[in-house]
């Protein structure tokens, strides 16, 4: 389930994109709290409510780049950058953190883990008789 986190061309089960997906869901909020608070403390904040409004904001900035950038690492580890859904999938990674943060954004990104490289052969569907 957690196995290859940092391998962007492996291509995951479901169980597996899961796992990524909690993972980096960690990783990014810890990312986006600390670049939070640092932006907080520089920002002059005179007091907690002050500090707590720019560190969210921040903090939505970065979840927006970290989605952004971890579709990005998957589309050219992977090769699918000529891939039309793949590229409508992060853009909506994009759209989805800048709506609910990394909550959503990261969906898109387990989902282009799923994908397989280009020039790697789809598994054949069997009809059921």
């Amino acid at each position: 389930m957690f196995g290859q986190l940092f391998d962007f061309s492996y291509r995951r089960s479901a169980v597996q994109a899961i796992g990524f997906y909690v993972v980096y869901f960690l990783i990014g909020i810890a990312i986006s709290a600390v670049v939070g608070m640092l932006a907080a403390g520089l920002s002059g904040a005179s007091g907690f409510e002050e500090g707590f409004k720019v560190g969210s904001q921040v903090g939505n900035v970065v979840a927006v780049i970290f989605s952004l950038g971890l579709s990005i690492a998957i589309l050219r580890a992977k090769g699918l950058f000529h891939n039309v859904l793949a590229l409508v999938v992060l853009v909506f990674s994009g759209i989805g953190a800048a709506v609910l943060g990394l909550f959503l954004g990261l969906i898109f990104v387990a989902f282009l883990t799923t994908r397989p490289a280009a020039g790697e052969e789809q598994p054949e569907v069997v009809a059921a008789a």
